[in-house]
């Protein structure tokens, strides 16, 4: 597996991070004095659905790519030993 590639992902995930982050204190400050609590919720409950699908994204790539470095792994095992592998007498 490359390591360009899990760097890569970790800084999609942080910008990610710190975009959710900087929007949420953007709204802290432009929000007016009152609060409306349906309109509260309804923001809760999609910031919430949002982390959760991003999670599952996550742990989605995290997955693929483990799994594609065990497979690399020990096709690269197998044509080793295939290539040192001595004849029996």
């Amino acid at each position: 597996m490359n390591n360009d590639f899990i760097n890569e992902y970790q800084k999609q995930l942080v910008n990610w991070q710190k975009q959710l982050f900087d929007t949420w204190l953007e709204n802290l400050k432009t929000a007016p004095k009152t609060l409306n609590a349906q309109e509260a919720y309804e923001k809760t409950l999609s910031y919430q659905e949002e982390l959760v699908q991003t999670g599952f994204k996550v742990q989605e790539v995290t997955n693929q790519a483990v799994m594609e470095s065990q497979k690399q792994f020990w096709d690269n095992y197998f044509e080793f030993m295939k290539k040192t592998a001595t004849p029996a007498v």
